[in-house]
């Protein structure tokens, strides 16, 4: 059961990324690219759409072909309004919110002036403080699946700030802090390493065997994604 649950999410994500790279396809056309049988394709984006993930979409027609008579093919393609997810970058003196679609566009952003000394206990609130306010639209209620965070310090891969010294946090478990007052699965990256894998996640042409990526702001940091890692 348990390896059937996870070829069920692979396989789910394979078509949301080739959703989101190739644009709309027809459940033949994404049984043929991704190898699966179209009884499994069928099933799964049955249950993409019950969540709310993919849509139906009518096939565009292709310039200078003639459609052929007949029903008209059905497309699959990502509902962009779906779900969302919300990324937040704590800087020196600010606090930047963006809620991105499923299609990774900006839907709402906010961007608020805070102590340069602002505690982790108080950025964590502003947070959800921000977030109850999306929930409260219509458009969001419900549909915000997820929450990451970044900072422009040293983060160990359990979301734990070893130093921050630009804010001057050390030691600072932020994603337990997180996760005391907002209850989505919740993420804690390094600002350029958060930058790095963004750049890579939507301008899919930049990714290579290597990607080298340098941000400069008030300090300067970067970072190399090898082989996707």
């Amino acid at each position: 059961m348990a390896d059937q649950t996870l070829a069920k999410f692979v396989n789910e994500l394979r078509i949301l990324t080739m959703l989101r790279l190739e644009g709309q396809a027809t459940r033949a056309d994404i049984a043929r690219r991704l190898k699966l049988t179209p009884a499994t394709i069928t099933r799964l984006i049955a249950s993409l759409a019950e969540r709310g993930l993919v849509r139906d979409a009518q096939e565009a027609p292709r310039a200078g072909i003639a459609r052929e008579p007949g029903r008209p093919g059905v497309s699959v393609a990502l509902n962009s309004e779906g779900t969302y997810f919300l990324g937040v970058e704590i800087g020196v003196g600010s606090l930047r919110l963006a809620l991105i679609d499923l299609c990774t566009d900006a839907v709402n952003t906010a961007e608020f002036r805070v102590s340069k000394t602002i505690s982790p206990q108080e950025a964590v609130k502003s947070i959800a403080d921000h977030l109850a306010l999306l929930e409260n639209d219509i458009r969001f209620r419900g549909k915000i699946r997820g929450l990451g965070v970044t900072v422009p310090g040293l983060v160990n891969s359990a979301g734990h700030i070893v130093h921050l010294p630009i804010l001057g946090w050390r030691d600072v478990n932020l994603l337990a802090l997180i996760k005391g007052a907002i209850d989505l699965p919740a993420f804690v990256e390094n600002n350029a390493n958060a930058a790095a894998f963004g750049a890579v996640y939507t301008e899919h042409g930049i990714a290579g065997d290597c990607t080298i990526y340098f941000k400069l702001g008030t300090g300067c940091g970067g970072a190399a994604i090898v082989n996707g890692r």
